[in-house]
């Protein structure tokens, strides 16, 4: 069957959703994990390791999370044409179905730990943005097959979330900032933005910004 304008829209549609449902499991996990843990290390590995090991790769808890459906992978590499890495994002999510029908079917999500509204180069707001969102539009590190891809910030100080987005948006092109969108019931912070990647694709990312401050060592 050729892919018709239609089959594209539905197939957007069905992805946009798909990745929703994602998410809004990670926004649980994330309350599941403020009720679970007494104390987190302030490591962005260890949280993402946390994340991975004992909800998203977690029988019970993914049945809990009705995402039983996925496979979820940590640390994964991406392998360039020239056979050598281009990148390792932090979470890949894969639907099998699809995946066997086409290898490049996956999200991708990338974490990075955020604490205050510092903007300056080496900043964690900076990395957010340099070592974050840009690997997914201006260099080939992270492939986008549906078009959409995710972020997570890991925030481990107490601080007003929407400063650390307002910081955020300072590094970024006035029609690319970050903008609050909520598409889940789950309580959390919730933000999307949409890029052009060096291809002229245009990219969508969703980014949780999900508060571990209470628990941070």
């Amino acid at each position: 069957m050729s892919l018709t304008s239609g089959n594209f829209r539905y197939n957007q549609i069905n992805a946009k959703k798909q990745f929703e449902l994602i998410l809004s499991a990670i926004l649980k996990s994330h309350q599941m994990m403020l009720n679970d843990y007494e104390k987190i290390e302030r490591n962005e590995n260890s949280i993402r390791n946390r994340l991975w090991k004992d909800y998203l790769n977690n029988n019970q808890n993914r049945e809990l999370l009705k995402i039983n459906q996925y496979i979820f992978k940590a640390e994964n590499s991406e392998v360039g044409d020239n056979y050598k890495e281009t990148g390792r994002h932090d979470i890949q999510i894969i639907n099998p179905i699809e995946f066997c029908r086409n290898t490049n079917a996956y999200f991708i999500i990338e974490c990075k730990l955020l604490e205050n509204t510092k903007i300056g180069k080496g900043s964690l707001n900076h990395k957010y943005v340099e070592n974050g969102i840009k690997r997914f539009i201006e260099r080939n590190d992270y492939p986008s097959y549906y078009g959409l891809n995710g972020m997570i910030g890991f925030i481990v100080k107490s601080v007003d979330i929407n400063k650390i987005v307002a910081a955020i948006n300072k590094l970024l092109p006035a029609n690319e900032q970050i903008t609050e969108y909520t598409f889940s019931s789950e309580n959390g912070n919730t933000y999307k933005s949409e890029h052009h990647d060096f291809q002229d694709k245009n990219i969508q990312l969703y980014h949780l910004m999900l508060d571990f401050s209470d628990l941070i060592e």
